[in-house]
């Protein structure tokens, strides 16, 4: 009987290790045949299309070995061979990594191979040599490292066959593509199920194989009938697809004066017209041009609709070659910016690479000759460079048989106009009824015959189209968008789909902007659409934004959209799924409440002539929140959503028990009188609130009740930490519908509540029937008993022991408000003798009002000093946790730094000292540091993060990772990675540990960071470890504000640099063995003296409204006066100009949220609601932007030998001229990703 072995995986790229797994399956099985399957989901670019080609050229001489491509998943393949594809009777293995061998995924396949007689077998695959992950492979391909590409590759290849590796993952594969390749068909179709030789974009065609699009004269599938033999297009992309936002940075010099030098940045969108500007007016000057950002992934540009409208129907012929001819030198980023972007597979060739200098015209137009000397003889050339176009249609005199097209991009932007207006289509409609009168008046040969000119009022409405329909290209690209946000979920669109999009019933056309907005909210609820999915047969999701429904038939992994169409309310006895939620009629209600509370005048004040819009958005918005209504309806689905979670229960009786359905109420019984805000309630044990039973009762604060029917209510609710809850149908009679309602307690009514009748004499209360005008309804015991006739009254009054009793802040209360009555009673008094009186009072409180406003100033003042003893504190645990705990200071951290200047002065210091020593390389790791800890009767090596936690203390062995750090955290791996490979390297460590000082001494930290390929804002590419150098770790005893503190200080020491050295080489081998390089601390070296000016002198816009303020760095850093670090401010998170929510929290003043709301243009008067705020707000966008834009000058002119310091997270100073501690200097980094799995 026949044995197959199976290896399935992703292989983006395969390399040696994958191709020695192959080998060794195959030997150690005995198998007739190994089948790889090769994952259809791209990574960074690398296509399954790539890998395919890459194992067709390491498997060339072996018989045995067989690739094929998996259609939804290689898991899904290996089950689907072993049920349809394996001969019954025969051996299946399945080869598996020691990574993958517990993978669940597979533990069904022996219950699909016993009926058929197979015997299943699944083989662990050792590691083997060669190894490399994939991530460091394609980060060799994203850094252009050929090198070290081709050393992992399998050994027995030639070194042609290695370059056609690189050139296919690079996109210098030119001549990939064969229409006799069935194969590559097979690929490029990317459909799950049997493949036939129609590619994907051909699948909702009507009319026949070659219609629509064109050239710029009736479509690129009409001239067919024009073209021979071979057929090429060539497209440029950057300017010719898409505009890339991206800066070229331009640099001046003199070629007589060495001094010279000058740096600006141009806008790539402006460039080809300023760069013709500069040449002109400097062309005694040296000019050249840095494309540097052109290197880096496309993040941010504007795309030529119509001429990737071509591009797609160039790319749907299978007869036409199609290249994307790029002056680029890596074609990686435009390669994944099409795919994930654009969805097309387009073959990229980034000419940069193989030309010397900058790519001209000439260097086009020989590649292009190139062609024509291997057969091609029909060609369309696209590019928006004018040389370039010129340089081609040249060919045309050299090759004069070729059919040559040569078009500008922005010629055929101009010719395909688009689709009409309403306004446009009304004007149509006028002018056809006035043309049909006209012509109904003819008789004759003029009627018919050719005679009638048609008039000019026609022409100008026939220039743009009437309809413009929805392609297949369009709907291809939708549905990339939509596998992508729904992924694992495979959408595919049927036939009936495509033509109900351009049916006249949808009142008016859908547009594939629509069905990506509708996918992109159905993305938001992907967790209830998968639940749908699998709980129902048929689902249909609405979307009231749009009117569009869509129905969903479920089929394994696949969702089917059957149909489409526009309809308000639609109704559907299938279940439905609202992708944004209607008001109930309760939330309804309180929209009315919640909008006749919010002040037109504020609205008016900022939202202009769209107040009322606005104002209606934020009531609903508030509206909802209140509700807390479940998202999706009970009745229609039978299905209750826990509000706790996103998970479904099919028992309404659980759910009620839970908590989770409208009906829960409350007895409240025995409570007496109305329920007004200040009440404080009791909630007893087990009753479900907020998603789950409390574990003890809670007390919670009344915050708003409201009726919802007869001895019916709805309470909003509050508890101490000032969480929000609420509970409906609470019940006075302590019953609903028959049943007993949990009963719940009154801690206390509030004082607006308290039935009372005459207060106590002497409370101050006003008593009912009194004439008197002042009262008090305030508590008794914090009250003063007031005469203000007299100013001996006053006098008297001020002199009391209760007055003196009361603090600063209640006293100024009482002052003031004797000096409002007594001024009001001045005003109102006739008498002269009275009005004297008064006068004299009013001086005298006056006075007293002044003295108390200048003790309230000067307490600030204190307060102030408490501040800043508060940032020492903190700046002192800041400033020394470098190592075990924490992140290094940024300069605007440091305690000698508290304004503008300051903060530009320390980095012209820093520049400086770097320029004299070097700094060092700061690396986005996580801080692992371990020190040599006697500890089980044996050394062993133990982390710290510095804490005061005892595991800390004592020191965290591999067993104590999980205690630590909780299941599924980052550092349980990192941390037994890192012991393991140190206390393995324990005994060639000894000697080097006894001459650091570290092998007898617990308290000795190596500060070490650890990274994994990608970390939490860089991606290295390769795995290590970097010991930056030897920490102390001590317990001092700190003043606190109230007491002495203990904390846990790590500073750095000194110690014998030859001994590190020593230390890293005899970690290095078994560092090594486990895919670990290692490092010391990585010096730096300027290359030249930062520009400063450069960014000092460019302008940066605070947007106030009317009072928005331009200015350049240097002048904003002259108006920060105070570094506002420890401040905490309340800002509108999320703001936008025209947007009605209303989010208000408290972030810190200096902070990236802050920063960025500012620098992208947010009003700072919708920001931030207090004056102080906003000032506060701006004072910490400049210092943000200062160290990010001074920052990034000391960085670019920073070299070391792991590359330009710009490509890494900074430089760490270590200057006590400068500052007495170590700090970083970021730049852009400031910003990154500050979340990682650890």
């Amino acid at each position: 009987m026949s044995k197959i072995a199976l290896l399935p995986g992703g292989f983006k790229p395969p390399h040696a290790g994958h191709y020695n797994m192959a080998k060794w399956l195959s030997a150690n099985t005995g198998a007739d045949k190994t089948i790889i399957f090769v994952g259809p989901k791209e990574r960074d670019g690398i296509t399954q299309e790539m890998s395919l080609k890459l194992w067709k050229i390491y498997i060339q001489n072996d018989s045995g070995l067989e690739v094929r491509p998996a259609g939804v998943s290689p898991v899904r393949d290996v089950y689907d061979f072993v049920e349809q594809d394996a001969p019954e009777g025969s051996t299946v293995f399945l080869g598996m990594g020691e990574k993958d061998i517990s993978d669940k995924r597979f533990a069904n396949i022996p219950k699909f191979a016993e009926p058929r007689g197979i015997k299943f077998e699944t083989k662990l695959v050792p590691p083997q040599a060669g190894g490399v992950s994939g991530t460091q492979m394609r980060g060799f391909i994203k850094d252009n490292d050929k090198a070290n590409f081709q050393y992992y590759l399998p050994d027995h290849l030639s070194n042609e066959q290695k370059e056609q590796a690189w050139d296919t993952v690079t996109g210098l594969d030119e001549d990939l593509y064969n229409p006799e390749d069935k194969v590559l068909d097979y690929m490029r179709s990317s459909v799950p199920g049997p493949k036939d030789d129609i590619p994907r974009a051909y699948r909702y065609k009507r009319g026949g194989l070659y219609t629509g699009g064109g050239m710029g004269f009736g479509g690129m599938y009409e001239d067919a009938q024009f073209e021979k033999g071979k057929v090429l297009h060539v497209y440029d992309f950057d300017d010719t697809i898409a505009k890339v936002k991206a800066n070229i940075r331009t640099i001046i010099t003199s070629p007589t004066d060495p001094d010279f030098f000058q740096e600006l940045d141009i806008a790539s969108t402006e460039f080809p017209e300023k760069s013709k500007e500069l040449e002109t007016r400097l062309g005694h000057l040296d000019i050249t041009y840095d494309f540097g950002e052109f290197e880096k992934q496309i993040n941010n540009a504007i795309v030529n609709s119509k001429v990737v409208s071509k591009l797609k129907n160039s790319l749907s012929r299978p007869d036409i070659k199609t290249t994307i001819l790029t002056a680029r030198s890596i074609g990686h980023p435009v390669t994944r910016y099409l795919k994930k972007d654009l969805g097309l597979d387009a073959y990229v060739v980034p000419l940069g690479m193989q030309v010397d200098g900058k790519v001209r015209g000439i260097d086009k137009a020989n590649w292009i000759e190139n062609h024509i000397k291997k057969g091609y003889q029909t060609i369309y050339f696209i590019d928006d460079s004018e040389e370039n176009r010129v340089a081609v249609a040249s060919l045309k005199d050299k090759y004069p048989d070729i059919i040559l097209k040569v078009e500008d991009p922005a010629a055929v932007s101009e010719m395909m106009m688009g689709m009409m207006t309403k306004q446009e289509k009304a004007k149509h409609a006028k002018n056809m009824k006035r043309l049909k009168k006209d012509m109904s008046k003819m008789r004759g040969n003029n009627y018919g015959g050719g005679g009638y000119k048609v008039p000019d009022y026609v022409k100008g409405t026939l220039t743009r189209k009437y309809y413009e329909e929805m392609s297949s290209a369009d709907l291809d690209s939708v549905e990339n968008y939509a596998d992508n946000k729904l992924d694992p979920i495979d959408i595919e669109f049927t036939n009936h789909f495509f033509d109900r999009l351009n049916d006249p019933r949808n009142d008016k056309e859908i547009s594939s902007a629509e069905l990506i907005g509708f996918f992109k909210r159905l993305s938001k609820n992907k967790k209830a659409f998968i639940e749908f999915l699998k709980t129902y047969k048929e689902v249909v999701a609405t979307d009231n934004r749009t009117n569009l429904n869509i129905p969903f038939v479920n089929q394994a992994n696949k969702a089917i959209a059957k149909t489409v169409m526009r309809k308000k309310d639609f109704q559907t006895s299938n279940p439905q799924l609202d992708l944004e939620r209607k008001l109930t009629k309760g939330e309804l209600k309180d929209r009315e409440r919640i909008a006749q509370d919010l002040p037109d005048k504020e609205f008016k004040k900022r939202y202009g002539k769209d107040w009322k819009s606005v104002k209606l958005a934020t009531a609903t918005k508030l509206a909802k929140k209140e509700g807390m209504y479940p998202p999706y309806k009970a009745d229609q689905v039978q299905k209750v959503r826990y509000q706790a979670s996103d998970t479904f229960t099919n028992s309404p009786k659980q759910a009620k028990k839970r908590g989770y359905l409208e009906e829960i109420g409350i007895d409240l019984s025995n409570y007496k009188g109305q329920i007004l805000p200040g009440d404080v309630l009791r909630a007893p044990k087990g009753f479900p609130l907020g998603g789950k039973k409390l574990e003890k009762s809670i007390q919670l604060k009344v915050i708003k009740n409201s009726r919802e029917g007869v001895n019916r209510y709805k309470l909003s609710l509050e508890d101490k930490d000032g969480k929000k809850y609420t509970v409906r149908n609470f019940q006075m009679d302590g019953e609903y519908k028959g049943k007993k309602l949990p009963k719940w307690g009154l801690v206390r009514k509030s004082r607006k509540n308290i039935n009372e009748g005459d207060p106590k004499k002497g409370t101050g209360k006003k008593p009912k029937g009194s004439g008197r005008r002042l009262y008090t309804d305030e508590d008794p015991s914090d009250t003063v008993k007031v005469k203000f006739s007299t100013r001996q009254d006053i006098v008297d009054t001020l002199s009391k022991k209760s007055f003196k009793a009361k603090s600063h802040a209640r006293k100024s209360q009482i002052i003031n408000l004797i000096h409002q009555r007594v001024r009001a009673a001045l005003s109102r008094t006739k008498d002269p003798k009275k009005k004297a009186k008064l006068r004299s009072g009013f001086e005298y409180i006056k006075k007293r009002k002044e003295a108390s406003k200048r003790k309230t100033k000067r307490m600030r003042k204190e307060a102030a000093l408490t501040k800043n003893w508060w940032k020492e504190i903190i700046n002192e645990i800041l400033l020394t946790e470098g190592g075990a705990a924490g992140h290094m200071a940024h300069p605007f951290n440091l305690p000698n730094v508290n304004n503008g200047k300051q903060l530009l002065d320390v980095f012209k210091k820093s520049a400086d000292s770097l320029d004299k020593n070097p700094g060092a390389v700061k690396i986005d790791g996580v801080n692992s540091s371990i020190r040599l800890v006697d500890l089980d009767g044996k050394k062993q090596f133990v982390m710290d993060r510095g804490s005061k936690k005892e595991l800390d203390i004592k020191g965290i062995t591999k067993d104590d990772l999980l205690s630590r750090f909780g299941d599924g955290h980052g550092m349980v791996k990192v941390g037994g990675e890192v012991l393991d490979m140190f206390n393995e390297a324990l005994p060639e460590l000894e000697n080097d540990l006894k001459k650091l000082g570290a092998y007898d001494n617990p308290n000795i930290l190596f500060n070490m960071e650890y990274v994994s390929g990608k970390t939490n804002v860089q991606d290295y590419g390769s795995n290590f470890i970097a010991i930056h150098g030897l920490n102390k770790i001590e317990s001092k005893e700190v003043q606190g504000k109230r007491k002495m503190l203990t904390k846990r200080i790590s500073s750095e020491i000194s110690y014998d640099k030859n001994a590190l050295d020593s230390l890293l080489k005899n970690l290095e081998p078994i560092a090594k063995k486990r895919g670990y390089e290692v490092y010391g601390s990585v010096p730096t070296k300027m290359t030249k003296k930062p520009n400063f000016n450069a960014a000092l002198s460019k302008n940066y816009t605070v947007n106030a409204g009317e009072n928005s303020e331009t200015k350049s760095l240097g002048q904003w850093l002259n108006t920060l006066s105070n570094i506002p670090e420890t401040d905490f401010i309340f800002m509108n998170v999320g703001y936008k100009q025209d947007s009605s929510t209303i989010n208000r929290k408290k972030v810190g003043a200096v902070s990236k949220q802050v920063y960025l709301a500012i620098l992208n243009g947010d009003n700072v008067d919708g920001l931030f609601e207090k004056y102080e705020d906003k000032e506060k707000a701006i004072q910490g966008f400049v210092t943000y932007l200062a160290t990010e834009k001074l920052g990034d000058e000391v960085l670019k002119v920073l070299d070391s030998p792991m590359g330009s310091v710009e490509n890494h997270e900074g430089v760490v100073i270590r200057d006590n001229s400068i500052a007495n501690v170590p700090f970083k200097i970021t730049g852009k980094f400031i910003l990154g990703g500050l979340a990682s799995d650890f």
